[in-house]
């Protein structure tokens, strides 16, 4: 059921604000995005209700994915014509090494204080991160 309820906030994204256009593509609506998907996240790793945790997890879906469009169109739209198809190399390689370190991290976190802090504390220093990229944007 969790996943599948992260899977149905991904599929209502893809079908709400893809088929729509509904957000701009800019750096500053992405940002946002991953802080609200920081938000459900950390949100998903403190509830201690199950409905709860389903919600959150609809709702990390849905900025999972609004955020991961996002941000692959404005490294299209940035990206020089003729070194294009590098970019986007370089950005799917970049954010798939780093989705992948961010497993092993929050395993390895989860080792010592459990998976639930491990999350949140993951995704509350994202938020920072987040935060201070904003106020540079």
């Amino acid at each position: 059921m969790l996943l599948a309820a992260d899977a149905a906030g991904a599929l209502l994204a893809g079908f709400v604000l893809e088929g729509r256009g509904l957000l701009a593509a800019n750096p500053r609506t992405a940002m946002v995005l991953a802080m609200l998907w920081c938000g459900a996240l950390a949100g998903f790793a403190l509830a201690s209700s199950y409905p709860v945790a389903l919600a959150l997890l609809c709702a990390a879906g849905f900025f999972e994915l609004a955020f991961n469009a996002m941000a692959q169109t404005l490294v299209q739209l940035h990206a020089p014509a003729d070194k294009r198809g590098r970019v986007i190399g370089l950005f799917n390689m970049a954010s798939l090494g780093l989705r992948a370190f961010s497993g092993a991290s929050v395993g390895l976190l989860g080792s010592l204080i459990g998976v639930h802090w491990s999350l949140g504390l993951s995704a509350m220093a994202m938020l920072a991160v987040l935060c201070a990229l904003l106020a540079l944007v």
